[in-house]
């Protein structure tokens, strides 16, 4: 456990912090700040209590004005993939990069900007990410912002398995806000008010207030960056960071994972806003401290119902005639990883109430779709390992050409979109 005062930055606000536990409130000397070893408890107890569920956090808060710093010990150092939140350092550097006149963004650019923070749109981040260096964005971010921890992907296609950890997301919001990147003001106003827009369902459908969002519902201002994926190394990932109050006064960092076997999204988005819940039971960060019980996570409000379970049109078509070798391309975009576009070789083969198509892109990603009664999509590229179930689309098949348009679905949430057209024969 980590309790020390951190990140060196200057503030002179006239505010006190103070923390409720299980028992009510506690004074400090000022009869309103928190001692620092209750911060440590209630990090700890929601440490414990999203183990108890299976699934692991690291938590990160730091209080600017105070300059005091928790977490729950190693693991907000130990790796975790990105998911959205590399959506932070793509934005940072598109800003940091214009503002010093290295690059121009078009009004499409700042809108798509936009965008991908505040629904988190994935085509927007591959489309910056293909265009301004991929791998090297968090390079460049990470030598600027000095985050230690920070990796780039091995696989630099997929943006989504940058690695991070909750320790250096918090170092990189405050030293952000501290203007230690050289972001201009205006710019980091901009960066800040689009995190503040965030919607409640991302471009993709996805619920995105698990973690900080419903974590704090009574929090009125809260500038927040959400990230899901699954299933890297089997584990299905859901990442929540925010800076907290009108004056940006907080910050507060939970990156939570469980194996993908044991867990749907819901439950480990349920931890992650449990965890967040039991460190600030009264669902705000007191300011003085005030006592509420712990709650539930906050209702998902109107949430949508999730998309009908697999293919239909694939079972109309004449499936038996898809026999040969294919050509053509493939653009397969992830919810929360990025995109695979390129050209692709393989084997198309009818079977019994359906086809196979087993397709390789010309690095070796392997994309296979299993069209029939219940039509399917897996991709194989380096550690990344995905399956998904397609849904109604555009399909045709006029012999000897096949193409697909359709989204995919994982556990009966969206997870992102498949366009092939190869030629079979």
């Amino acid at each position: 456990m980590r309790l020390k005062p951190w990140h060196k930055t200057k503030v002179v606000l006239g505010l006190t912090l103070a923390f409720a536990t299980g028992l009510g409130a506690v004074a400090g000397p000022s009869g309103a700040d928190a001692r620092q070893d209750d911060i440590a408890a209630l990090v700890r107890a929601a440490d414990r209590e999203a183990a108890a569920r299976g699934t692991i956090v690291a938590i990160s808060f730091y209080d600017r004005v105070k300059g005091v710093y928790a977490d729950n010990g190693e693991l907000p150092h130990k790796h975790y993939g990105s998911a959205s939140l590399v959506k932070l350092f793509i934005a940072d550097d598109l800003y940091h990069r214009h503002a010093r006149g290295e690059i121009q963004l078009s009004d499409f650019d700042w809108q798509q900007a936009d965008a991908m923070l505040r629904a988190s749109d994935d085509k927007a981040a591959s489309r910056f990410w293909s265009a301004h260096g991929g791998a090297q964005i968090v390079d460049r971010v990470k030598a600027r912002y000095r985050l230690d921890e920070v990796q780039p992907p091995v696989n630099p296609r997929w943006w989504g398995l940058t690695r991070i950890t909750s320790a250096d997301i918090s170092n990189y919001y405050a030293r952000m806000l501290a203007g230690e990147g050289g972001l201009p003001q205006w710019l980091q106003d901009k960066l800040v008010g689009n995190l503040q827009a965030f919607t409640t369902y991302g471009a993709d459908g996805f619920y995105q207030r698990h973690g900080v969002p419903d974590g704090l519902p009574n929090e009125p201002v809260m500038a927040v960056k959400q990230g899901w994926m699954c299933c890297q190394a089997d584990l299905r990932v859901l990442n929540s960071a925010g800076i907290v109050g009108q004056d940006r006064r907080f910050i507060v960092v939970i990156l939570a994972h469980q194996p993908a076997g044991t867990s749907n999204y819901v439950h480990v988005q349920d931890s992650a806003t449990l965890a967040i819940r039991r460190v600030f039971p009264s669902g705000t960060i007191p300011r003085p401290a005030r006592q509420d019980p712990v709650g539930a996570p906050a209702a998902r409000p109107g949430a949508t119902p999730p998309p009908a379970t697999g293919a239909t049109e694939p079972r109309s078509l004449d499936l038996a005639g898809l026999d040969g070798t294919a050509r053509g391309a493939v653009t397969m975009g992830i919810a929360g990883l990025g995109e695979l576009v390129s050209p692709v070789t393989g084997r198309c083969t009818p079977r019994p109430g359906g086809a196979d198509v087993e397709v390789t892109s010309d690095d070796g990603a392997r994309v296979t779709l299993r069209l029939g009664d219940r039509s399917s999509v897996t991709l194989a590229d380096a550690d990344l390992d995905f399956a998904a179930d397609l849904l109604p689309g555009d399909y045709t098949f006029s012999a000897p050409r096949l193409t697909v348009g359709a989204r995919f679905q994982s556990e009966g949430m969206p997870a992102g979109r498949l366009d092939l057209d190869v030629t079979c024969r």
